[in-house]
């Protein structure tokens, strides 16, 4: 009788730590889509609002590249999987544009260290960012 308590319980704490770690989502079909065109829209609205200026340089940057990343997965240039990371990204955006240095990837080599390595950030490099940015939404929209 203890053994089979013991196996039971075992099962259970096994099977809920799979569970938390999302191994059974893939199976049961609970997986959305990353950027539905409402969340696309409203990031894309968000970068280019005026009051994106009240939030900190960092956070520009970030919904800046935000803006980006949705843009290319919108047409399809990149997977819209959350569990990829930028660098990811750059590398299949690489591989689908046949682009050793692309604008995206030079603008994602820009970003991460302003985003993650605490590196100062003035409105010079936002507005140089933004401006870089929104050249090569220009580009992919012609």
């Amino acid at each position: 009788m203890s053994i089979a308590l013991l196996l039971a319980l075992s099962a259970w704490l096994v099977i809920s730590e799979l569970y938390q770690a999302g191994v059974f989502r893939k199976f049961s079909g609970k997986r959305q889509p990353v950027t539905p065109a409402d969340k696309l829209a409203e990031t894309q609205s968000v970068a280019s609002h005026p009051a994106i200026k009240t939030v900190t340089p960092q956070a520009q940057i970030g919904a800046l590249l935000t803006q980006l990343i949705n843009a290319l997965i919108q047409r399809q240039l990149l997977p819209a999987d959350p569990s990829l990371t930028h660098r990811q990204l750059v590398s299949h955006f690489q591989q689908q544009a046949r682009q050793a240095d692309s604008a995206f990837s030079r603008l994602v080599r820009q970003a991460e260290p302003l985003l993650y390595g605490h590196r100062p950030v003035d409105a010079d490099l936002v507005g140089n960012y933004r401006r870089e940015v929104h050249a090569l939404l220009g580009n992919l929209r012609s």
